[in-house]
C-alpha cells in the first residue's frame, strides 16, 4: 500500500480547533520521517462561519484527492519539482550553527503557541536573503523551495513570524550580537571575523522586514 503523504491535521488551541494540511516526507539528515504544514487552513469555527458546514470532511476530501494526484505523480519517470537548488548559503549555515543561535532563539518556542519552529523561520529567511534577495511572497514561493532544507511552514505562518519577530527584534538583535561578538576578536590580535558580522547584517534586514509586516499588521487589526 502506497504511503500517505498528506494528511489533515487538527490542533486544538484556546478553546478553537486549528486544522491545517500537513505533509509526510523523507528526511534524508534525520533518516526518518518529518512533518511540515502544506496549507494552513483556520479554525473548525471560523470555516463554519464563512459557510462550510462540516470543515473537516470538506477538507478530508481535499486531502484524499492530494493523496490521489501524489500517486498518480509517482508513476512518472521524470521530477517535476526544478532542478535549480541553491546551495551558496552553506557557509553561512555554518556560521549560524557555529554561533550556537538556535539554543538562544528555542526559548521562544516556550512562551509562543506557533505551530512551527521559530529557528527554522528565522534561519531559512535568512538563508533565503543571502542567496536571492526577494520579496516575501516571492520568496516563499520562489525561493525557499529551492532551498537544500525544506521548510516547515505556511505563508501565513512566515508573515505571523515575522511579526513576532518585528515586535522582539530588540531581543533578537541582542542575540545575534551577544553570539557574534563572542566570536569577533580585536584586528590587534588577527583580522575580524567578517562572516559573523555579514550574518548580523543579513539578520537585521530580515529583521527590519518584520518590523514592518509588525507595523502591517498591528494597522490591520486596528
Amino acid at each position: 500500500m502506497a504511503e500517505i503523504a498528506y494528511y489533515l491535521k487538527k490542533t486544538p488551541l484556546k478553546g478553537r480547533t486549528y486544522l491545517s494540511i500537513d505533509e509526510s516526507f523523507y528526511n534524508h539528515d534525520k533518516k526518518g520521517t518529518a512533518h511540515r504544514c502544506h496549507k494552513s487552513l483556520g479554525s473548525v469555527e471560523t470555516l463554519k462561519s464563512n459557510g462550510i458546514d462540516d470543515p473537516v470532511s470538506y477538507y478530508q476530501m481535499k486531502v484524499d484527492a492530494l493523496n490521489k494526484e501524489r500517486s498518480n505523480e509517482g508513476a512518472r519517470k521524470i521530477s517535476d519539482k526544478s532542478p535549480l537548488l541553491h546551495l551558496g548559503y552553506f557557509p553561512l549555515k555554518g556560521i549560524m550553527e557555529k554561533l550556537m543561535i538556535k539554543k538562544y532563539v528555542d526559548y521562544f518556542n516556550l512562551t509562543t503557541d506557533f505551530d512551527f519552529d521559530i529557528y527554522e523561520l528565522i534561519s531559512t529567511l535568512i538563508y533565503a536573503r543571502c542567496v536571492h534577495p526577494s520579496s516575501k511572497r516571492k520568496t516563499f514561493h520562489e525561493v525557499l523551495p529551492n532551498l537544500y532544507d525544506p521548510h516547515g511552514y505556511s505563508y501565513d505562518q512566515l508573515l505571523d513570524g515575522l511579526a513576532f519577530i518585528g515586535i522582539n527584534y530588540l531581543k533578537f538583535v541582542e542575540i545575534f550580537t551577544v553570539s557574534t561578538g563572542k566570536h569577533t576578536v580585536s584586528t590587534r590580535q588577527r583580522p575580524i571575523l567578517t562572516a559573523p558580522t555579514f550574518t548580523l547584517k543579513s539578520t537585521a534586514r530580515m529583521i527590519s522586514a518584520g518590523k514592518a509586516q509588525a507595523k502591517k499588521t498591528g494597522e490591520t487589526q486596528s
